[in-house]
């Protein structure tokens, strides 16, 4: 199949448009949480390991919890 065909498939039925503009809008967020979780990582909480992970397990807890509370 080539890509034109798979586009093609979503976007001929209305709830797959919805279901990838939803996923478009949690990719981009979870991608702006995670940069600036990085950004925080290297700036604001250098030298301390305990505040980097809590830091990285919050994100992770984030990306898992925030889109099905969009919903």
């Amino acid at each position: 199949m080539t890509a034109s065909g798979f586009v093609a498939a979503f976007s001929s039925a209305f709830p797959l448009k919805i279901l990838l503009a939803i996923l478009t809008i949690d990719l981009i967020k979870g991608g702006a949480l995670v940069l600036f979780a990085f950004i925080l990582s290297r700036v604001w909480l250098q030298r301390d390991p305990r505040r980097d992970r809590a830091l990285w397990a919050l994100c992770l807890l984030a990306l898992l919890v925030l889109p099905p509370l969009w919903l």
